[in-house]
C-alpha cells in the first residue's frame, strides 16, 4: 500500500499519516507478541494444578488482555488523532 501512493507523489520529508500509523500497528503487533509469551510462561509455570488455582490464573490472564485491548484501542484513537491534525 505504501508502494502504490508513493510511487504518485514526490518524495516527502516527514513522516506522512500511514507511516505513523503502520508505526503503531507495528509497536501493538510485537507487544501483544509479547504478552502472548508472557501468559504462556505464566500458564506454564504454574506449580499447582488444582482447579482453583488455574481458574485463579486464567482470570489473571483474561485481566491483563482485556488491559491490553482497552489501552491499544485508546492508544490507536489518540495516534489517529494526533496524525491526523499532525
Amino acid at each position: 500500500m505504501q508502494q502504490t501512493y508513493q510511487a504518485e507523489l514526490p518524495p516527502l520529508p516527514y513522516l506522512t499519516f500511514l507511516d505513523i500509523l503502520y508505526g503503531y500497528c507495528y509497536f501493538i503487533s510485537i507487544a501483544l507478541f509479547v504478552l502472548f509469551v508472557w501468559g504462556t510462561n505464566v500458564h506454564a509455570s504454574q506449580h499447582d494444578p488444582s482447579a482453583a488455582m488455574e481458574a485463579a490464573t486464567r482470570q489473571r490472564l483474561d485481566q491483563a488482555d482485556r488491559r491490553f485491548q482497552l489501552v491499544s484501542l485508546i492508544g490507536m484513537a489518540a495516534v489517529l488523532l494526533l496524525a491526523f491534525f499532525y
